[in-house]
């Protein structure tokens, strides 16, 4: 991930690490400085997101020593750069509230999805009736899903998700660079794969899912033609086929990165919900550096997005 987040355009790797007294790492944290492409200027358009949180070395006596030294440091060497920090957790990081908070984190409550994929016949089962039925029709109708083969369907791809985002989700989606190196790490170094669905000769939908080898595959981008192949149901099938490609490949855990904060309505978590697995809440680490203008870059996203729109 480092590798792959240097070889962006619009972000940059932060990485640290706590060495103890034989200079061996007791902690370390890998996030990433995002630089949206977009209309909003410098400061407004970057901010700073760890996926997964920190991790230390299981053998460390104090860890919230370890933890505080990372987060200062984190804080010191980034919060002037960008207007938010965010924590993305994967795991149970409740413990640490205080030290969170310590450096300026308040924790929010934000929901995921995580399926047990080791078996293929339990995750089968678990998945709804509709959504199962809908899967087998159109894998019946000839749809394939398979991992893009070419840089050309991985543009394809990302023009069926340009259009979502224009259109229905209204956020920032990275430049067309950050899904071909993805595409090429992934190729040449296993960072995941690029799944996608065609029927006949045209691309109708995909996912960009990440692997970490032997634990967790994570859904990270998906978009498809559901309007305009109602009958194929492109972003079923591609959901279904990414959590068989899990069980098929021996990876344990499919985890859907997000099910949005629970006290709000959010069609795409009944969607997911279809699909079985175990609702989650770790929540996610919140550090606002500015908040006037925080306020002013989201009402910067929702007005370009209205214009995007319109």
């Amino acid at each position: 991930m480092h590798s792959y987040f240097s070889s962006l355009a619009n972000a940059e790797p932060v990485f640290l690490a706590v060495l103890d007294d034989r200079e061996f790492p007791a902690g370390i944290l890998l996030g990433v400085l995002i630089r949206d492409s977009g209309k909003l200027p410098g400061f407004l358009a970057s901010r700073v997101v760890v996926y997964g949180g920190p991790l230390i070395r299981p053998d460390r006596e104090n860890p919230e020593a370890v933890l505080s030294m990372l987060l200062g440091e984190l804080v010191e060497k980034r919060a002037k750069g960008s207007f938010f920090i965010q924590f993305r957790n994967f795991f149970d990081a409740g413990r640490y509230a205080g030290i969170f908070r310590e450096h300026g984190f308040m924790l929010h409550d934000h929901l995921n999805l995580v399926l047990d994929t080791t078996r293929l016949d339990t995750v089968l089962s678990g998945i709804s009736k509709s959504k199962l039925r809908q899967a087998r029709k159109s894998l019946e109708a000839g749809t394939v899903v398979e991992p893009a083969r070419s840089v050309e369907e991985v543009r394809e791809f990302y023009k069926i998700l340009e259009t979502l985002y224009r259109k229905k989700i209204k956020k920032p989606l990275p430049s067309l660079q950050f899904f071909e190196e993805f595409f090429s790490f992934s190729r040449e170094k296993g960072l995941g794969v690029i799944l996608v669905a065609r029927s006949g000769g045209t691309l109708i939908g995909g996912m960009v899912c990440p692997i970490s080898e032997g634990r967790r595959m994570f859904e990270w981008y998906i978009g498809g033609l559901d309007r305009e192949y109602r009958q194929l149901y492109p972003s079923v099938v591609v959901t279904y086929s990414a959590i068989t490609y899990a069980a098929e490949h021996g990876i344990p855990e499919f985890d859907f990165m997000g099910m949005g904060r629970p006290e709000r309505e959010y069609g795409v978590r009944d969607f997911k919900s279809g699909f079985g697995g175990e609702m989650i809440n770790y929540g996610r680490y919140l550090r606002i550096n500015n908040k006037l203008l925080y306020g002013l870059a989201k009402s910067g996203y929702r007005i370009l997005s209205f214009f995007k729109a319109s």
